[in-house]
Parts: structure tokens; sequence; C-alpha cells
């Protein structure tokens, strides 16, 4: 784990944001602590931009004046709300047939924990979009979570599910390309 994040370091020296949520997620979905961070952040995300500015400072303290600098002005528009509630939806679910899945998969529970991280941070990346980079970082866990959602639905409904889902992952793809959150609209062709 500590060569992974060395390496993660080495491309981006946010990776380090990773490393106390990787440890947090050893916890239990009920415990209390895991709670607590969870409500803070949320908390967080009214008071976002007093603590933007408490946690530039912190980047200066510690040495990381050239990411202080890159990101000490978050006057950019964000990513639309429609983003952050995409990677809260497993989360979300998730939560809501935890007793199920985790009777199916065991480790599932912090995969559970690390995709609401996720989501809130893209919560968060809707005042400023470097958040959704941040974000990323739990991604993996989405895709390893997916297949899991399988042990929630009967025989006869998992073709009605695996329906939806694809219907829902379209309509996502259409509201990105047209909201322009994506930076895909307006496309031009270029000539050869």
């Amino acid at each position: 784990y500590a060569i992974l994040m060395f390496l993660a370091f080495g491309f981006h020296s946010t990776a380090l944001i990773a490393i106390p949520f990787h440890f947090l997620s050893k916890l239990r979905l009920s415990s209390g602590l895991f709670k607590v961070v969870v409500v803070l952040m949320i908390v967080s995300y009214v008071f976002l931009w007093d603590l933007w500015d408490y946690l530039i400072e912190f980047l200066e303290m510690i040495g990381q004046n050239k990411l202080a600098e890159d990101y000490a002005d978050a006057t950019t528009d964000g990513s639309g709300l429609l983003r952050a509630f995409v990677h809260l939806l497993p989360a979300i679910i998730g939560l809501m047939y935890k007793r199920i899945i985790l009777r199916h998969h065991k480790g599932a529970e912090s995969e559970i924990m690390l995709i609401l991280i996720s989501g809130i941070f893209m919560l968060f990346s809707t005042k400023y979009w470097l958040f959704g980079r941040v974000a990323t970082y739990f991604n993996i866990h989405t895709i390893i979570f997916l297949p899991k959602l399988e042990s929630i639905f009967t025989k006869n409904s998992k073709q009605t599910a695996m329906l939806l889902m694809s219907v829902l992952y379209f309509a996502y793809m259409c509201a990105m390309l047209l909201h322009g959150d994506g930076g895909c609209l307006p496309y031009t062709f270029y000539p050869l």
C-alpha cells in the first residue's frame, strides 16, 4: 500500500487525500467515527470557501507551494449536481440494501463507505471542479461494487434491472452532453 501511494503521489500530490479515507474504510458503516466524518464533510460543503482558505494555507505550510498557487483562486464553476447524484446513487442503494448485500459479499461494506466519500467529493465539485478529480481516486470501488448489486434482485427482476440500468446510463450520457458538463458540446468537426 505504501509503495502504491508513493507512486500515486509521484503522479499528483493530491493522491495523499485518499490515505485517511482508505484507513477510515476499515471501520464499520455503523461506526460513530465514520458517521461523524461523513456529517462533518456534508456540513463543510456549506462552509467550503471558508475552509478552502485554510486548506491553501495548510498546503503552503507543508511545502506544497505549487499546488497552493495552482488552486488558490477557486473562482471557476463546478460540475453539475447530476454528476454528484450519479456518484452517490450506488452508495444510497448499498445503504438501503446493506443487509442483503453484506450477506452475499462480506467486503462490500468498505466499498460502500468509499463510494459515499466519492459522492461527497463530487458534491464538493459542484462548487469547485478540483474535487471531481479527488472523487476519481475512489471510483474503482464503484466499479467493483456494482456487480454486487445483483444480489438484491430476484431471478425475475434481474433482466428488468439490467434494462433500467442501461436506459439510465444512456439518459445520463445524453444529459451530460446536453448540459455541457462533459465538455463535449458544442462539437465541431475539423477538416482532414
